[in-house]
Parts: structure tokens; C-alpha cells; sequence
């Protein structure tokens, strides 16, 4: 487990650290790669980058549930319709 990353550090993790980041959602699966994190003052956000499209996820326990710096992936558990356009 030493290659995941509690959840709650993932605002203090680099964007250099996380950019490729497989970011996979446990219900939808693959969302796509992690670009950077947008450090908003109220809530620093996730930026994912598939086919052109741009997602923000926020930065919260709820949301994000680990980071696998092992094979590269960010899990998360996304609420309902933040995905869709």
C-alpha cells in the first residue's frame, strides 16, 4: 500500500506528479487522464482531458478515493451527472 496515496493529499501532490493519470470513476470505469489540479480557494478541482473534452472533479474525500502512484491511476466515486454534458 505504500504506493497509494491517501486521498487527502492529493491537492499536495504536484501537477508534474499526477499528469497521465489513468482517472478511473468505480461505476463509469475509464473518464480519463489527469491533467493538472486547479487550486481554487474554496475547493481545488481535478482537471481530466479526454477526447478533446475537459472535466473538473473536485477534490474531495467523497470524490476521490486513491491515488495508485504504482500503476498510475486515480479512483474516484464521481456523483451522479458530472460527466455529462
Amino acid at each position: 500500500m505504500k504506493d497509494q496515496v491517501k486521498r487527502s493529499t492529493l491537492p499536495l501532490a504536484g501537477t508534474a506528479e499526477i499528469k497521465g493519470y489513468r482517472v478511473i470513476d468505480i461505476h463509469l470505469g475509464f473518464i480519463g487522464l489527469a491533467e493538472r489540479i486547479t487550486n481554487l480557494p474554496t475547493n481545488p478541482l481535478l482537471v481530466v482531458k479526454r477526447d478533446g473534452s475537459e472535466f473538473l472533479v473536485p477534490v474531495h474525500e467523497d470524490i476521490v478515493l486513491y491515488i495508485d502512484k504504482k500503476q498510475g491511476i486515480i479512483k474516484i466515486e464521481a456523483p451522479d451527472g458530472l460527466f455529462e454534458i
